[in-house]
């Protein structure tokens, strides 16, 4: 079988099946492995959609790399799904902001630092390579707080 990745199945070129992975509890549908490692995890990650958008994702700890230009459209993607804005998000971390990891994509220190919109996280970021890296469930507290836009 080889990935579409138009369509984000997979086609069998000899009976012409289809095969349509299941996306896992966060809306992620993984494809297929890549050659970058996780930086919390060190595992190979895996090339995904979230929303039709393209990031590299690690099955184990749920961290996902993503291309900076495409955070904002996610989200309002997966805000259009939500029934209404999470009424508590946890604190961020103690030492998120200070850890210290290395780009998937590079392998260069990112940069740290609290996510500039709600949610209460920090992100990391690779200027070199486009991406940010968001840690398992960062992306839905970034979805779930409450829109600055809806109060302003």
């Amino acid at each position: 079988m080889r990935l579409d990745r138009d369509r984000s199945l997979f086609l069998c070129d000899y009976c012409h099946a289809q095969a349509i992975p299941q996306a896992g509890d966060d809306g992620v549908l993984v494809l297929e492995p890549v050659k970058a490692k996780c930086p919390m995890c060190h595992i190979a990650m895996n090339d995904a959609t979230l929303d039709s958008y393209s990031l590299t994702y690690c099955q184990r700890c749920r961290g996902m790399a993503i291309a900076m230009d495409d955070l904002q459209p996610v989200i309002a993607s997966i805000r259009s799904h939500r029934d209404a804005p999470a009424a508590f998000l946890a604190p961020r971390p103690e030492g998120d902001a200070a850890r210290g990891i290395d780009c998937p994509n590079c392998g260069a220190a990112m940069d740290a630092h609290p996510y500039g919109g709600g949610g209460n996280v920090n992100v990391d970021s690779c200027e070199a390579c486009g991406i940010l890296w968001l840690d398992g469930g960062e992306l839905r507290k970034i979805a779930s707080a409450a829109d600055h836009a809806a109060y302003t």
